[in-house]
C-alpha cells in the first residue's frame, strides 16, 4: 500500500509548494494531484491544449458539448469535474486517482511509492486517503490571504466543515 500525504486548504495557500518541498526534501516520491486527473481528461474531451488548464484557464473555450456552447477553462474544470462527473459518481475522481498511482507504481517499479496529493477537495478524497492510512494535512490562509472570485465553489468549500483534518 502507498503513502499518501493529501493536502487540502484554500486556493492559493501553497498546498503545491508544500508537496513540492516534500518531494524535494525526499519524503515523497511523486506529487500528484485529483485535478491532474480531471485536466487530462476534460482537455482531451473538449479538445483543447492541456497546458491552458495549467496557465490559461481564463480562456474561453467554445464547444457544441458545452453549456451554450463556451465556458472558460476554469469553468470547464469546475463544471464538468463536480456537476458532471462527480454528480454521476462521487467516487469518480477517487477511482480515476486509484488508476494513477497503479501506473505510477508500475512505471516506477516501486510496489509502494510516496505520494503527496495537493488538492484534497472533496470529502470522498479526504476519506479515500484516511481509509489507504495516509495523512491528511490542512493548510490555513497566511495573513493576508485574499479568497478569489472562484473561492465560493464547491470544490473550495466541500471540505471546510470536515473536523478530520
Amino acid at each position: 500500500m502507498s503513502l499518501i500525504v493529501g493536502i487540502s486548504g484554500k486556493i492559493g495557500t501553497g498546498k503545491t509548494s508544500i508537496a513540492n518541498f516534500l518531494h524535494e526534501m525526499g519524503a515523497v516520491d511523486q506529487v500528484t494531484a485529483f485535478g491532474d486527473v480531471l485536466k487530462r481528461e476534460v482537455a482531451h474531451r473538449f479538445n483543447f491544449d492541456l497546458e491552458l488548464c495549467y496557465s490559461g484557464k481564463d480562456q474561453v473555450i467554445f464547444h457544441a458539448d458545452l453549456p451554450n456552447g463556451t465556458m472558460s477553462v476554469r469553468q470547464i474544470l469546475q463544471w464538468y469535474g463536480t456537476d458532471i462527473c462527480r454528480a454521476l459518481d462521487s467516487q469518480y475522481w477517487v477511482k480515476r486517482m486509484e488508476e494513477e498511482i497503479e501506473g505510477l507504481e508500475e512505471e516506477a517499479r516501486i510496489p509502494d511509492i510516496r505520494l503527496a496529493i495537493h488538492d484534497v477537495r472533496f470529502k470522498e478524497e479526504a476519506q479515500w486517503v484516511a481509509d489507504r492510512g495516509g495523512v491528511l494535512v490542512r493548510v490555513q490562509p497566511y495573513p493576508g490571504w485574499e479568497p478569489g472570485d472562484h473561492a465560493g465553489h464547491r470544490s473550495e468549500t466541500d471540505l471546510d466543515d470536515w473536523g478530520e483534518l
